[in-house]
């Protein structure tokens, strides 16, 4: 009997270390294809067990910033997997790449954006991008996609990418979540999805199981 606890407790704090291993790891996801060029419906990817799928989407933001159209999904054609990076088709006259347009033609050349959604919560800490000019305006946002629709929450709009890289130079004001948009709303917004770095945020309650664990473990040991 007392055999058997203990191989429980030490079957269980072994779990627990596997979990703060893999907390707080650094994971890098890169959309450059050097392939054939494909359309997809979403992509999905896997790095040390965080999993990561993108998906395509439509909206349309005015000059102020209002929101003038609901996000839409984007099946078809799709996103734009190449050499450059993720860009998004959402029409059969749109280009490959992530573009905004105007509010005032949203049927034709609407705000494109993707949706990031990952299996863990995690700090994202830097994108990379392509073909990124001086007037490219992205915005980035947490997601809330409870109900079924993103419902956008803290934002950072407007941020123009020096050399390609948007980095959170500061960690406590980093966006911190496990879904995300970014998005572009400009006429003439052009730039592809090159890659991301993220740090998988360690479960708070992680370590003070794993001291309870151990405290446990000794007390069997001892009797």
């Amino acid at each position: 009997m007392m055999l058997s606890i203990r191989r429980t407790f030490g079957a269980a704090i072994f779990t627990m270390f596997s979990l703060q291993a893999n907390a707080g790891l650094i994971h890098q996801f890169d959309f450059i294809n050097m392939n054939a060029p494909e359309v997809l419906p979403q992509i999905d990817m896997y790095d040390a067990g965080l999993a990561l799928q993108v998906s395509g989407w439509t909206t349309s933001f005015n000059s102020d910033g209002e929101q003038k159209e609901s996000w839409q999904p984007v099946s078809f054609p799709g996103i734009f997997y190449a050499d450059l990076g993720l860009g998004l088709i959402s029409s059969d006259d749109d280009g490959p790449f992530l573009d905004g347009g105007s509010s005032s033609y949203y049927d034709e050349d609407p705000d494109e954006g993707f949706l990031l959604v990952f299996s863990h919560t995690v700090s994202l800490d830097m994108m990379f991008f392509e073909g990124v000019g001086r007037s490219d305006d992205i915005n980035i946002s947490l997601v809330d996609f409870s109900s079924g629709i993103p419902e956008l929450q803290i934002s950072f709009h407007d941020i123009e990418p020096e050399f390609g890289v948007i980095a959170a130079n500061d960690p406590s004001s980093a966006l911190v979540g496990k879904a995300f948009m970014l998005w572009v709303d400009g006429d003439d917004d052009s730039v592809a999805l090159a890659g991301l770095q993220v740090t998988r945020v360690p479960l708070p309650a992680t370590a003070p199981l794993m001291a309870l664990g151990l405290v446990m473990l000794r007390r069997f040991r001892r009797g």
